[in-house]
């Protein structure tokens, strides 16, 4: 297996989670369509953050001691960052899609 991959997919589900939230604000459904992909949203940040335990767990089956100790760092900085940044779109996307709803159901 190519474990280099695991940065490129765990880059790719991170920006799914923060676009994903923007996606439910476009869709004309209602709140529980919205809640869908949010769920969808936090799933791709978790996904990601997964990916990057397996690629340190690959780090550590080869023992490769420098390159966990050079990266860990950034890979928390970055993975708690992935995770405020998810939570506060998905809020605010969530906030703007109840006052939508309410405008138009009057």
């Amino acid at each position: 297996m190519n474990y280099t991959l695991l940065n490129a997919a765990s880059l790719i589900l991170g920006l799914a989670a923060w676009i994903s939230p923007f996606v439910a604000l476009g869709t004309r459904g209602r709140m529980w369509q919205f809640g869908m992909w949010a769920a969808g949203s936090f799933l791709c940040c978790s996904l990601a953050l997964l990916l990057q335990i397996f690629y340190q767990w690959r780090l550590v089956e080869i023992k490769d001691w420098s390159a966990i100790m050079d990266t860990i760092g950034g890979v928390a900085l970055v993975g708690s960052f992935l995770v405020a940044v998810t939570v506060a779109i998905n809020i605010v996307c969530g906030v703007l899609r109840m006052k939508l709803l309410r405008k138009t159901s009057r």
